[in-house]
């Protein structure tokens, strides 16, 4: 019985202790260290509420748009242009003829070639039969044979060289502007039209190096074209297998579906590759931010006393922070007068005067039905949505230098 009862001592013991360390937890997350007097002279501090916003880690970068297939069309040969089978700008299916040049002198040069091929062919026969019953030599119908040869050769040169008078588009896309008129003279290797296959459009772009094991076949992004209000979705067509040495990058290929042919080749594109979703932190002003040693903390506010905490910074937005530990969604923090002040100082929050004016400001213009200058439309509204994003901003320069600009930003994403 006696050991029994030391048993509910020692239980008894450890849960007193579970509960007192508990209850010691609890006051130093949500209760300053010291106890604030009454009398005590307050600091006086602007703060903010903090908000919970997702935060998206992406990629920006810049390229130039291609076509998925781009030739221009060249006569092999010098001719005259006799017809042309197509209009400027029109759709074109593979293997469409488009022009022809002058062939007179290419088809006679075939009968010609022909006629000779028919003779060489009857000769050698007549050589056979002959050389069979021991009429002609070995030699006289072998030289036959080689007559033969060169007649063949001569009718496929003379074939080719007529369908060289026509060209044909080698793949279904979309004719250029027609440059030369019928009965013009072209020389072989001139530049006759485009033909460009306006279905699937591509763009290449350079990222850090840093991110290439966040970077996938197959991977989603979205493409930004000056003049189109919505961007275009495409994915990651190929990753170049090196890297570069000079700027430390790596090349990457997107295509993206053009639905309407509304993409052109030359257009500039802006793409955001994401990276990563994290649904859970944590909206701040930057200039709630203190840093001491190099590690960022804030200033909450707990029952009228300042409490240091420290924090992990995931990115930024536009005078806002995005804190991914540290700190609750109930918290607040703050926002000015931080420099006054220590973890335990007895505080007391007013109002930002900046706010106030603006507070104001905003209230006259909508009583005379005006925008103050610091609102914001219903377009503005609908353009910023509760997610925003962190950016590491690559810029490439027109001359495909291997030097890359890197900045960090964020801007809201739907």
């Amino acid at each position: 019985m006696s050991k029994n009862r030391k048993h509910i001592y020692f239980w008894v013991a450890i849960l007193i202790l579970a509960v007192g360390l508990g209850g010691f937890l609890v006051k130093k997350r949500f209760w300053p260290a010291e106890t604030v007097s009454p009398k005590a002279e307050r600091v006086l501090v602007e703060a903010a509420k903090v908000e919970k916003k997702p935060f998206v880690k992406e990629i920006n970068a810049v390229g130039t748009l291609v076509a998925n297939d781009s030739i221009i069309l060249r006569p092999e040969i010098d001719g005259i242009i006799s017809d042309i089978f197509f209009q400027s700008g029109s759709p074109i299916p593979s293997d469409t003829l488009m022009y022809r040049l002058d062939d007179s002198l290419a088809k006679a040069q075939l009968r010609e070639a022909n006629a000779n091929m028919h003779k060489a062919s009857k000769d050698y026969e007549r050589a056979k039969a002959l050389a069979k019953n021991k009429f002609i030599s070995q030699k006289e119908q072998e030289k036959l044979f080689a007559d033969l040869e060169v007649a063949i050769s001569q009718k496929e040169v003379a074939s080719s060289r007529l369908q060289k008078t026509e060209l044909r588009s080698p793949f279904s896309g979309t004719a250029g502007l027609i440059e030369h008129s019928r009965g013009a003279y072209v020389r072989a290797g001139e530049d006759l039209v485009n033909v460009v296959d306006l279905s699937v459009m591509k763009i290449d772009f350079r990222v850090g190096e840093e991110h290439l094991n966040a970077l996938a076949v197959g991977q989603e992004l979205f493409i930004s074209v000056d003049g189109f209000p919505d961007s275009f979705k495409g994915e990651i067509e190929a990753i170049d297998p090196k890297i570069d040495t000079q700027g430390h990058s790596i090349s990457i290929r997107a295509r993206v579906e053009n639905t309407g042919n509304q993409l052109r080749p030359g257009l500039f594109g802006s793409i955001r590759l994401v990276l990563g979703r994290d649904e859970n932190t944590i909206l701040i002003p930057e200039a709630a931010i203190e840093t001491k040693g190099g590690s960022p903390f804030v200033y909450r506010v707990v029952e009228g006393v300042a409490d240091a905490t420290p924090i992990t910074v995931a990115g930024y937005e536009n005078g806002f922070a995005y804190i991914s530990d540290g700190l609750f969604s109930m918290d607040t923090v703050i926002t000015a007068g931080g420099m006054k002040i220590s973890s335990g100082v007895p505080i007391e929050v007013v109002e930002s005067k900046t706010n106030n004016k603006q507070t104001k400001a905003n209230t006259s213009n909508r009583s005379r039905g005006k925008k103050a200058s610091g609102s914001l439309s219903s377009k503005d509204v609908g353009s910023r949505s509760s997610s925003s994003v962190f950016s590491q901003t690559i810029m490439q320069g027109a001359s495909n230098s291997p030097s890359l600009g890197l900045s960090s930003s964020a801007t809201g994403v739907k």
